[in-house]
């Protein structure tokens, strides 16, 4: 138990035990070291007296300053056990929040920021210090979307209840002409940090499925809050507190599910599921079992054999009205899916950087965590790959409309009608790389030089090796270009090189493909020519993609079994239910992950391919790791360059409907 006597100018003990006196455990006498006895309190009422006191003058003395939060965290137990023996608790008297709970991140925006104590964290930094050494020496920190920040004591704040209507069930809610945050919050900290934000509008939430929300007016951002008991309503503040903040020092943002789901959603929820209840009326209505059908079509969905039960629903339906099964299971295959966006949607908000920093201000005012506890380190389970967003409407790391790639290979596509630089096709799936390693379809590169070193890779290896196989050494250097250049094995821009390098003499070399291999390999140990360095850099085809997909809807290859949506988990139980019970159901997940069958199933699950971390990033500590991807349709894929040629701005888009004007 801690020593309340340890800090005596600010926590003095009721009782204080005299020096050298021994006290009776039970019996009201003490003896003092000459052996006399006296009147006293016992050794069994000392304790609990004394921490009674301590319960009594603490708040006094975090408040003036006497005792620190971290002194003070570490008399809480104490002063509850004092407080409880005297039939109280503790936040009566030290408030909702607890002693020593910290709050709201702020930024060098922040009125109250300390720029000397962030000058030497930036320094440290610099040096290569750790962040727990940057924090615990400086009080900030630099999070994951690169912002500084330091925290701002919450320990003060309060819900002013006499500014919100009391409830019947207990909860209070905001006046519905509205008020001011600074009306409802006191938190002398916060609005020390930013003024202005006191005068914030708060609304009551008309919508009880929200405990609250933040939205950008004309007149400034208001706080919408939904009736809740004082607790929760204080936390959902200090949440959507942490928005403004956000907004203000331009940290990554939150957002809502919505964002995440396309722009028709709700319509098209709406209408399956009214479609799914007319065709389950006419179903019913001819005595068929529409629950039980319906469990049929989940068991088939992920290709399981329905119960005795469910299957007999079917069967008997199938027979006696098929057209309505059919369109009901037409209708369940479009729920399923909407069903897996909304599912997805859920999950990428919850990973979104800003929301993760709100939840964590609520956990931080819930615990009792003192300064010493970095951001980090805060109880929860916090998702490891959080999506980094600055503004709703714009594009964002790792959270991106029609982002972008490359691809690199030894082919040119022909062109098509609407795009002189080609499009991809099934049809030539593997005949890149060939192996396919990370599952069938087509791959995109999302780091530049990744695909550069496919190009060349693959070019280089393939190139020398033709004009290898079609030189023999009986011939020389002329007979050997004559069978290179009546050979249909080679593309224009590789016989284009051959023919430069001829004009450059083979670069001194004896034959020709020493010549091919000595440019493609070292071309800056030579000497080229203005038309062979062209040839070098026409020579395989680096092209520019749009994927059409965002890349938070794509599988992430990284994660395991375990984490993946429950669709695709049972997906997999459907082909392989035996998996899940080895030792190592991650690799058999990957192995099947690898199969074309795969690919169709998560196509039609919803999810048009998979990501996963390229040869730069995997197995390495980088802060900003880059993915290769994997679209299992060619039509979510555009190319809008090649080699440097870009597009001009056209009218056609494929993944626009209709035709271009």
């Amino acid at each position: 138990m801690p020593d309340a006597s340890a800090s005596p100018s600010a926590i003095n003990p009721l009782l204080p035990d005299a020096p050298g006196w021994t006290y009776g455990s039970v019996l009201p006498f003490a003896r003092d070291p000459q052996g006399q006895l006296h009147w006293a309190v016992p050794e069994m009422l000392r304790q609990p007296i004394n921490d009674l006191g301590v319960a009594l003058q603490l708040p006094g003395a975090v408040a003036s300053g006497r005792v620190p939060l971290a002194q003070a965290r570490a008399l809480v137990p104490q002063a509850t056990v004092g407080l409880a023996s005297a039939g109280l608790g503790l936040n009566p008297l030290l408030g909702e929040a607890g002693v020593g709970s910290l709050g709201v991140f702020a930024g060098r925006g922040a009125a109250s920021a300390d720029s000397s104590a962030l000058a030497r964290a930036m320094s440290m930094e610099s040096q290569g210090a750790d962040r727990d050494a940057i924090w615990n020496a400086t009080g900030w920190y630099k999070d994951v979307d690169g912002k500084w920040k330091f925290e701002v004591p919450d320990s003060k704040a309060r819900l002013n209840t006499e500014h919100l209507i009391p409830q019947a069930d207990g909860a209070h809610r905001v006046p519905y002409q509205g008020t001011r945050l600074g009306d409802i919050l006191h938190h002398p900290e916060l609005f020390d940090a930013y003024p202005q934000m006191a005068d914030t509008r708060v609304v009551n939430a008309n919508n009880p499925a929200f405990n609250g929300y933040i939205a950008n007016t004309p007149n400034g951002p208001v706080m919408g809050l939904a009736a809740r008991p004082a607790d929760d309503m204080l936390s959902t503040i200090l949440h959507e507190t942490q928005h403004l903040v956000q907004e203000h020092e331009g940290f990554a943002r939150g957002g809502s599910v919505q964002d995440f789901l396309p722009d028709d959603f709700a319509k098209n929820y709406r209408e399956e599921v009214q479609n799914i209840n007319y065709y389950a009326d006419r179903l019913r209505a001819r005595g068929h079992d529409p629950d039980k059908i319906w469990s049929a079509l989940n068991s088939y969905r992920i290709g399981k054999q329905p119960n005795s039960d469910a299957l007999a629903a079917f069967n008997e339906a199938s027979d006696d009205m098929p057209n309505t099964l059919d369109k009901l299971a037409q209708a369940h295959k479009r729920f399923k899916v909407l069903e897996f966006q909304r599912a997805n949607a859920a999950m990428n908000y919850n990973r979104l950087q800003g929301e993760i920093e709100a939840r964590m201000v609520q956990e931080r005012h819930k615990w009792d965590l003192g300064e010493e506890t970095p951001p980090w380190e805060t109880p929860g389970d916090w998702p490891s790959d959080p999506l980094v967003r600055f503004d709703p409407m714009s594009d964002t790391a790792g959270l991106r409309a029609s982002f972008k790639g490359y691809h690199g290979t030894p082919h040119t596509f022909e062109p098509v009608e609407h795009n002189p630089f080609g499009e991809f096709s099934n049809e030539a799936i593997g005949s890149g790389e060939g192996a396919q390693a990370y599952g069938w379809g087509h791959y995109i590169a999302g780091a530049k030089n990744v695909a550069e070193q496919y190009k060349s890779n693959l070019s280089n290896r393939d190139f020398i090796n033709k004009v290898r196989d079609l030189y023999d050494e009986t011939y020389g250097p002329e007979e050997a270009e004559e069978l290179i250049n009546e050979s249909k094995s080679f593309t224009e821009p590789q016989k284009n090189l051959l023919q430069a390098l001829k004009k450059d003499g083979w670069l001194g070399w004896d034959y020709p493909h020493q010549a091919v291999s000595a440019a493609l390999k070292h071309p800056e140990d030579y000497d080229l020519s203005p038309e062979t360095q062209k040839a070098l850099d026409n020579l395989g085809s680096l092209y520019h993609i749009e994927i059409k997909p965002e890349e938070h809807e794509l599988l992430d290859w990284d994660k395991p079994l375990s984490e993946q949506p429950k669709a695709v988990k049972d997906a997999f139980d459907s082909v392989n239910p035996v998996a899940k019970h080895t030792d190592n159901p991650d690799f058999h997940f990957h192995q099947w992950l690898r199969s074309k069958s795969a690919a169709k199933v998560l196509n039609d699950l919803g999810i048009p391919g998979l990501k996963y971390l390229d040869r730069l990033s995997r197995g390495a500590d980088v802060n900003n790791p880059t993915r290769n991807y994997v679209i299992f349709d060619p039509s979510n894929i555009k190319i809008i360059g090649r080699n440097g040629d870009m597009l001009e701005p056209v009218e056609y888009n494929p993944f626009q409907e209709g035709e271009s004007k």
